[in-house]
């Protein structure tokens, strides 16, 4: 958080990179998180 807050930080355009170029660190939307579905995922780990 600390890199990507700060344009002097060394990590700073690597990680905006990583994020995809635009990354407001105040902004939470729920309706833009998805969620995979636990279920499925466990059953993948133990098959």
């Amino acid at each position: 958080m600390k890199a990507i807050k700060d344009p002097d930080n060394e990590r700073y355009k690597e990680i905006l990179e990583w994020v995809g170029d635009e990354f407001d660190p105040e902004h939470f939307d729920v309706k833009e998180v998805v969620f995979g579905d636990p279920d499925k995922r466990l059953k993948d780990v133990f098959r």
